[in-house]
């Protein structure tokens, strides 16, 4: 599965320079785009600037319930229900709009945008209406994940070349940097909210990590083969 993800993104990156190779060879002296780019995982290339080979579903988020789900596609957010149907969109900015993931109580969505003119992190109501902005501090934050009580997100805070998880506390704002790599993504939180779960990178190679929700506690898993990418909490079941 990964080499399939690595082989995606060579056929995605060849194809932005087949893209670009025009126009960047009649504009002598101009910086190629790529070589202005200073986010260094490929997932982030991948879905936030490079062009898309397809408008087709991305990013799905199911709903609390189970009943709808939320999808980014064609630089909008989308919400089609599970049982099948009319898919309906949040809106229609024009902008790039990607990780949609819904509040517990499935009454708003947290969702990447580049709306600002970096990644950041916005909030809407489920059923439509104006997207606020939560994060404000550094030029990246994205990958967010909910808290199992909606009281504060997880994230991917990327500044001075810099990417690690922080949580940010949606009552009064505040942003704590919770791990100490430097290419930390994809943060999972715990069903009962104590840990989060991240990739990170030793050694060249991706392997898994988790961090308390309050910072204090770290630890990093070995694996002796393979790279481990885009881990996640599955979720608790009650005995019956």
């Amino acid at each position: 599965m990964l080499t399939g993800q690595r082989a995606h993104f060579r056929s995605i990156l060849s194809l932005a320079l087949l893209i670009a190779a025009p126009s960047l060879a009649g504009a002598a002296g101009r910086e190629p785009v790529l070589a202005q780019i200073q986010v260094p995982h490929s997932y982030y290339y991948r879905e936030m600037y490079l062009p898309q080979p397809t408008s087709g579903p991305s990013a799905v988020a199911w709903s609390p319930d189970g009943s709808k789900i939320c999808y980014s596609s064609r630089h909008g957010l989308w919400i089609v229900p599970s049982s099948g149907g009319e898919a309906s969109q949040l809106f229609s900015d024009g902008e790039l709009d990607t990780e949609p993931v819904w509040s517990p109580d499935g009454k708003s969505i947290v969702f990447t945008s580049d709306r600002g003119g970096s990644p950041q992190l916005y909030r809407m109501p489920a059923q439509g209406g104006r997207a606020q902005r939560l994060t404000f501090e550094g030029n990246y934050n994205a990958s967010a994940d909910i808290s199992p009580d909606g009281k504060s997100l997880a994230l991917v805070h990327g500044e001075g070349g810099r990417y690690q998880i922080a949580a940010l506390d949606l009552e009064n704002n505040l942003l704590r940097i919770l791990s100490d790599g430097r290419l930390d993504e994809s943060p999972s939180f715990a069903p009962n909210g104590s840990m989060i779960i991240y990739a990170t990178e030793t050694g060249h190679r991706g392997v898994l990590a988790a961090v308390s929700s309050d910072g204090r506690f770290r630890q990093r898993f070995s694996l002796r083969k393979g790279d481990v990418r885009e881990p996640v909490w599955s979720p608790f079941t009650k005995r019956k």
